[in-house]
C-alpha cells in the first residue's frame, strides 16, 4: 500500500469515527477541538480529518479551537453554521466552564430600563480570564469583563430615577424608558460622583 492510498485510508477511518462522535450527540451543536482527540492516533491525523469535513461543510470553523455543524444555506449558497453565533457561543462558553452572564446592556433592556436594543454579542464574565475568539462571519463574542466586588462596591441609585448601578468615575449611567440621555437619545453618558457639600 502506497503512503497516499495509507494516508488516505487512516483520514477516512478518523473522519467516521468523528462523525459518528457527532451522531452520538444530537443535541449538541458546537464542538471544541479536543472532543475529538480520541478520534486519531496524532493530532495531526485529527486535524487533517477535520479540515476534510470542513471542505465537505459537515463542520463549519466557529471561532480558535471551536467547530458546528454545519448546513447548506440556499438564500448565499454557502456553508454557514446549523444555529446563530448567537446560540453556539454560549454552548461553548458552557463547555468551557465559563461562568457567565449576558451583558449590563442586554440586563437593563430586559429590565425595561432602556429602549436600546442591544445588536451586539457580549457576555459577562465572572471570575475567569477568557480571550478565546468565538463566532463566525461577522458576529464575534465580545467579553464583558466584571471587575466589580459587591461587597467592596456599594450600590447607589443612578441620577434620573434611573437603575442602581455601581459608583465611581467610570461607570455608565442606564436612563429609564421614555427619558432621553443627555448626551442624545439612547445614548450613554459616562457618570461622574461628586461629594456632596453642605450648604454654607
Amino acid at each position: 500500500m502506497s503512503f497516499i492510498t495509507g494516508w488516505f485510508v487512516r483520514t477516512s477511518e478518523i473522519q467516521q469515527r468523528i462523525l459518528d462522535y457527532l451522531a452520538s450527540r444530537p443535541e449538541e451543536n458546537a464542538f471544541l477541538r479536543s472532543e475529538f482527540n480520541g478520534c486519531g492516533r496524532t493530532r495531526s491525523g485529527v486535524d487533517k480529518a477535520l479540515r476534510v469535513l470542513v471542505r465537505q461543510g459537515v463542520l463549519v470553523r466557529g471561532g480558535y479551537g471551536v467547530l458546528v455543524r454545519g448546513r447548506y444555506n440556499r438564500f448565499t449558497g454557502t456553508i454557514t453554521p446549523s444555529i446563530s453565533a448567537d446560540v453556539f457561543a454560549l454552548e461553548t462558553l458552557r463547555k468551557l466552564d465559563v461562568p457567565f452572564e449576558m451583558d449590563s446592556a442586554t440586563q437593563a433592556y430586559n429590565r425595561g430600563d432602556t429602549t436600546q436594543i442591544p445588536t451586539w454579542l457580549a457576555v459577562r464574565v465572572k471570575g475567569k480570564r477568557i480571550q478565546r475568539k468565538i463566532g463566525h462571519n461577522r458576529r464575534w463574542l465580545v467579553y464583558e469583563k466584571d471587575w466589580r466586588d459587591p461587597r467592596k462596591t456599594p450600590q447607589t441609585p443612578g441620577a434620573h430615577g434611573g437603575a442602581p448601578h455601581a459608583g465611581g468615575e467610570g461607570s455608565y449611567q442606564v436612563y429609564p424608558k421614555g427619558q432621553a440621555s443627555p448626551g442624545g437619545a439612547g445614548a450613554f453618558r459616562k457618570a461622574k460622583r461628586f461629594p456632596e457639600r453642605s450648604p454654607a
